[in-house]
């Protein structure tokens, strides 16, 4: 079985760095090892956005408690 892929959408905000963001999710999460991961920067988007593909069976729970968790990091 393949791992689903982790989808990561941050908007394009001059003066906004999202590096910190982006190395918590690769370090301080278990992501890395559950999911592929793609990171995506993208001018169009008002806020960042979390989706998962490649995937039949999604915990719709576990999902949201991701995201949550990464949106909290977000605040910091």
């Amino acid at each position: 079985m393949t791992k689903p892929i982790f989808v990561v959408r941050f908007p394009h905000v001059d003066g906004r760095d999202y590096t910190p963001h982006v190395e918590y999710i690769f370090k301080q999460t278990e992501i890395p090892s559950e999911y592929h991961i793609l990171v995506v920067r993208e001018s169009n988007l008002e806020r960042v956005e979390f989706e998962v593909h490649n995937v039949e069976n999604l915990d719709m729970t576990q999902f949201n408690d991701l995201k949550e968790r990464l949106e909290e990091n977000l605040k910091k």
